[in-house]
């Protein structure tokens, strides 16, 4: 078992020696083997941590790689790299803003693993920004949870999944104490057992959701301000979901065979919606409340059933 831990203590210590050194701490940590772990923790400023693990399972819990990171402060980076069979917790805490973080995950040791949790808290663009957050994970195990908050500003969330158990959720939050600004959010999984949950808060919202092949979910809430939401799964067993509540509204799903259902709400302003089903075990409603409303729904097949209700201001 490979052990590594960098508390960024003698950059820190040169801090307190002379003080007009910026507090920049710099981790790189490359680990390759049986077990690797890494602990990185980085107070200060323009705090940048890279992780490369390439190993395979030992140990009780039979994990590969694991890596956890924690940064405060403006302007830090992370990116982790693993291959084999991982797990990874990055958490830039709520003193924090410009931050940045990508993982990527490739499960090369055919066991179920890969999970990667991110917490960001503050304010965005961090280093190579696009900003906020981005995650890619292929095979096996899946789980990704991605938390963005104090109030957030320019959030963002990338994630990627690829094959068996997939799951994933991003919560991007702001609004009801106020600020949230320019939500965004892309979750893509392919194959086998998905499932989604997206919510986001106030401001520019936007969401991409696409599953493949085999169980679905999905799920989506958001919030008040330019909302949009696009939702595309593609056959077995369905389900979806989707809440929009207040101002530009807009969203579409569909949803391609199989057991279907589907449920749509939107609440306030120029409201839109299209669902769209194709074959097997159908249902639709689809609510309206309130401005500009329109819908369209269209079924193929099989079970059906819709119920559209549209009301007025």
């Amino acid at each position: 078992m490979k052990t590594l831990v960098w508390a960024a203590t003698s950059v820190f210590a040169l801090s307190i020696a002379a003080p007009t050194f910026a507090q920049d701490n710099s981790s790189t940590i490359d680990q390759s083997g049986n077990g690797n772990s890494a602990t990185v923790a980085q107070p200060g400023s323009n705090n940048e941590s890279l992780i490369t693990q390439n190993g395979t399972a030992t140990g009780v819990d039979g994990i590969a790689n694991e890596a956890t990171i924690t940064q405060a402060g403006a302007g830090g980076f992370s990116e982790a790299i693993q291959t084999g069979d991982n797990q990874l917790t990055v958490d830039q805490t709520a003193t924090s803003s410009g931050m940045n973080s990508e993982v990527i995950q490739v499960n090369a040791g055919g066991g179920a693993s890969n999970l990667a949790t991110v917490e960001q808290e503050g304010i965005g663009s961090g280093i190579g920004s696009g900003t906020g957050n981005f995650i890619e994970q292929i095979g096996e195990g899946g789980v990704i949870r991605v938390n963005q908050d104090d109030r957030t500003t320019n959030a963002t969330s990338v994630v990627f999944q690829s094959g068996l158990i997939n799951r994933a959720t991003v919560l991007q939050f702001g609004r009801f104490g106020s600020t949230g600004d320019n939500n965004f959010s892309i979750i893509n999984q392919s194959g086998e057992d998905h499932s989604t949950l997206a919510f986001q808060s106030g401001d520019n919202n936007s969401a991409n959701l696409t599953q493949s092949n085999i169980d679905n979910g999905t799920g989506l809430v958001q919030s008040g301000s330019r909302n949009i939401s696009l939702a595309t799964q593609s056959g077995i067993d369905g389900l979806l979901g989707i809440r929009q509540r207040g101002e530009d509204n807009d969203s579409m799903a569909t949803q391609s065979g199989d057991t279907n259902q589907a449920d749509l709400s939107q609440e306030g302003n120029f409201n839109e919606s299209v669902i769209i089903q194709a074959g097997a075990s159908s249902v639709i409603d689809v609510s309206q409340t309130g401005n500009e409303h329109v819908s369209s729904v269209d079924q193929n097949g099989t079970g059906n059933s819709v119920m559209v209700t549209q009301s007025t201001p």
